[in-house]
């Protein structure tokens, strides 16, 4: 038990044996702790193979908690965490950007799910390396050298998403004036009966 305890500890699990439901758990089974924290982990590991569980597991990690965690950093005072998170989310763009458009090709390597998930788990779960070390090797050097270039391509697209929004505002509040001239019509009229 104390051996399993330890590599718990290595790999940063260990934590998971003091959850409330865990300890909630362990009393009805009288499983120990880090032996139920193990096979839980065992069972994620296998159905990680699975593409249901897989696709789960990494909306989770990709976003879920990020999200969370972006939160937390924002209504903190400490701007080290907003550098990290930011780092993080522009990194995480890039990766779901090239993830989308060669997924389908990507898929016929088998476990690419498997290889995806860990990098995403590497570049949050590590933020102070994963996430920087790809920033600054790839994602940074890729925008300075192709920026302009992708600036001249959306420039246009956000314009046209800006007249779009212009334009549904107008509508929004010729119909709020169509609406209040007709109700006060309405009124007039059950005035007058």
């Amino acid at each position: 038990m104390q051996k399993l305890e330890e590599y718990l500890n290595k790999l940063g699990f260990l934590e998971y044996t003091r959850l409330p439901i865990v300890r909630k758990i362990t009393t009805k089974t009288k499983i120990p702790e880090p032996v139920l924290v193990t096979i839980v982990l065992s069972l994620g590991l296998l159905l990680m193979f699975t593409p249901y569980f897989s696709e789960l597991l990494t909306t989770l990690i990709m976003f879920t908690i990020p999200s969370f965690e972006t939160f937390r950093a924002l209504k903190s005072r400490s701007s080290k965490d907003d550098e990290e998170l930011l780092t993080y989310w522009i990194v995480f763009g890039t990766l779901y950007t090239f993830d989308s458009l060669f997924r389908y090709f990507l898929n016929f390597f088998g476990f690419y799910c498997v290889v995806r998930l860990m990098i995403l788990g590497f570049i949050f779960y590590s933020r102070q390396y994963g996430s920087r070390l790809i920033y600054a090797r790839a994602v940074r050097p890729f925008f300075e050298r192709f920026g302009e270039a992708i600036d001249l391509f959306v420039r246009p697209i956000e314009e046209q998403g800006r007249r779009i929004s212009r334009f549904i505002k107008v509508q929004q509040d010729e119909y709020k004036k169509l609406n209040v001239t007709r109700e006060s019509m309405e009124e007039g009229k059950e005035k007058t009966d």
